[in-house]
């Protein structure tokens, strides 16, 4: 098991969590805080990011990272990872840390998709404070030709 990712002190509905599971490139992963961090930055407020870098998650699957982030803070509905894709482009995994059951007359959706990085901290805030589920946005990203959310 991977060790669990402890969320004492950080403040459960603004401050996402992304887990870096790839260690291939260094300088891709600082790109990638550095993206994150500029879009959490607005004229009102910054909001924060729980960064995980731990050697420990290398090569993580979704299910070990959602079962490490649900043993730190099981009210996450969602955690974004930095794989292997994330080094090579300006997006995240993002995973569902729960089921998914469509409602009745929607389409079966992937418990992952592709996130611009300029929308993870409006996602997991809108999953937090329960403005809109999951499977809204996993809808929305599978629309897209390239499978990546962005608005």
């Amino acid at each position: 098991m991977r060790p669990v990712i402890d969320r004492t002190d950080r403040d459960f509905e603004i401050e996402p969590v992304v887990v870096r599971v790839d260690f291939s490139n260094g300088m891709a992963w600082q790109k990638t805080i550095d993206l994150l961090n500029q879009a959490a930055v607005t004229e009102d407020f910054t909001r924060l990011t729980h960064f995980v870098d731990d050697a420990m998650f290398a090569d993580a699957s979704s299910q070990e990272v959602v079962e490490s982030v649900l043993a730190g803070d099981p009210r996450l509905e969602i955690v974004f990872m930095a794989d292997s894709t994330t080094m090579k482009n300006e997006h995240l995994l993002a995973v569902a840390t729960t089921g998914q059951e469509p409602e009745e007359g929607e389409e079966i959706v992937s418990s992952e998709f592709r996130i611009w990085y300029g929308l993870v901290h409006e996602v997991h805030t809108n999953l937090a404070i329960g403005h809109m589920d999951f499977y809204e946005f996993s809808y929305y990203a599978n629309q897209t030709p390239e499978g990546v959310l962005r608005w």
